[in-house]
């Protein structure tokens, strides 16, 4: 990262050459300041204020980015991301998938509940994962013909949506039940923060789905050395508050989690002491 550049590029970004960039220029460089979380006030100030004036102009993409750069920053912009909520439940048949999970994870992290936007999302969501439940198991002939406008959801995807409803306390039972129907075929891919994430939303809506369970434990199991902590206490946590008993999965999180503080313990150990 070279920061003095990124410090000039906000620096002679005043509000005055900002109203000149287009939809896609704003939308780039507040992602790009968040990919590399480098946090200039002015700038993502500047940046929603010209993109108030223009937002008709962001492509989806720009739409779900903006929100996303803004939420990694804790910038709550309170007439940008208004103004994002609406233009996005106004095109939301046409966001990708990914556009849907992040616009989701964006409004649960900056803590703003919006009803309307959430249940935009719940319903194009469950229409995305319905037709990929469809292709992977052939169940329509039409599901089996390629759709240009198809993009698939993802483990990553998945979880993070789920999360992001939980986390709001949106307890929205059909779309965690559709989320289970294409997760399960997918637990093969889900990495361990993905099944802690999945595990934990399910939990936290007090959604019980034995299947999607069983096979979180059994890919958890496969994959338990490559849990961090929070991966092992959230699954723990998820697992133990829907009193889903399978004495195997607590086994491997015990002796995992016994051999990771142990690991801390050495380390703290062999660390020189701090002067008195």
């Amino acid at each position: 990262m070279h920061t003095p550049l990124l410090t000039a590029i906000a620096s002679a970004s005043g509000t005055i050459r900002l109203r000149h960039l287009c939809a896609q220029n704003l939308a780039n460089t507040s992602w790009a300041f968040a990919a590399l979380d480098v946090h200039d006030a002015p700038l993502m100030a500047a940046i929603a204020s010209s993109a108030l004036t223009i937002l008709h102009e962001f492509g989806t993409q720009g739409v779900s980015n903006s929100a996303w750069a803004f939420s990694v920053l804790a910038v709550p912009d309170s007439p940008l991301i208004a103004a994002i909520a609406s233009s996005a439940i106004a095109r939301i048949s046409v966001f990708h998938t990914q556009e849907l999970s992040n616009t989701a994870w964006a409004f649960s992290s900056l803590r703003l509940k919006h009803g309307p936007l959430f249940e935009a999302i719940s319903a194009a969501s469950i229409r995305r994962i319905h037709a990929d439940v469809l292709m992977t198991t052939g169940a329509s002939s039409a599901a089996s013909q390629p759709r240009e406008d198809h993009d698939q959801c993802t483990p990553l995807h998945l979880s993070i949506t789920a999360w992001a409803f939980a986390a709001l306390g949106y307890s929205d039972w059909p779309l965690l039940q559709a989320t289970a129907a294409a997760a399960i075929p997918l637990m093969f891919q889900f990495k361990p923060q993905c099944l802690a994430n999945t595990s934990w939303a399910f939990a936290a809506c007090y959604c019980h789905n034995d299947p999607l369970l069983t096979a979180i434990a059994a890919e958890a199991r496969k994959r338990m050395s490559e849990f961090v902590m929070q991966n092992l206490s959230n699954t723990v946590w998820a697992v133990a508050t829907l009193r889903y008993v399978h004495q195997p999965l607590f086994k491997a999180i015990a002796s995992e989690a016994v051999r990771k503080l142990s690991v801390c313990h050495i380390e703290a150990s062999a660390s020189p002491s701090e002067p008195p």
